[in-house]
């Protein structure tokens, strides 16, 4: 399966045809032996929500294993940072090359910035359809 990416996560609520799975996520310090010692270990609980079949039935607190397709997690980052990075890489170099202030190259820089994540928030419906989780059995 290394084209998923598995997470453990406890179903939180069920609604009608889809759950809300609490996930933890932890980071690589909690494995190790001084994590106590320097305090820098982290860990979060974010909520994801999985469609299920109706004929499928859950309740909460069921442990479950949910995964998604691992390039779609690149996708999202370049959509989120990689993207708008190069934009705003181009909108600098594109105003300075025509001459244009600092404050111009500033002024074009949010408001195409804007533009982008404005797109993004359009598109979401969309793009969620892209990025579905689903319960491995």
């Amino acid at each position: 399966m290394k084209d998923r990416i598995l997470h453990e996560g406890v179903v939180k609520r069920v609604l009608d045809n889809q759950l809300i799975v609490t996930v933890l996520q932890q980071s690589s310090c909690d494995t190790c032996q001084a994590r106590n010692a320097c305090r820098i270990s982290e860990t979060k609980e974010w909520e994801i929500i999985v469609p299920v079949n109706k004929g499928v039935s859950y309740s909460v607190g069921d442990s479950v294993c949910v995964s998604m397709q691992a390039g779609l997690g690149f996708k999202a980052v370049w959509l989120t940072f990689g993207y708008p990075l190069l934009i705003v890489l181009l909108c600098v170099i594109l105003v300075k090359l025509l001459g244009g202030s600092d404050l111009l190259a500033v002024a074009v820089l949010l408001g195409t910035e804007f533009l982008w994540y404005a797109i993004l928030f359009l598109f979401r419906r969309k793009l969620e359809n892209n990025y579905k989780f689903k319960i491995e059995n």
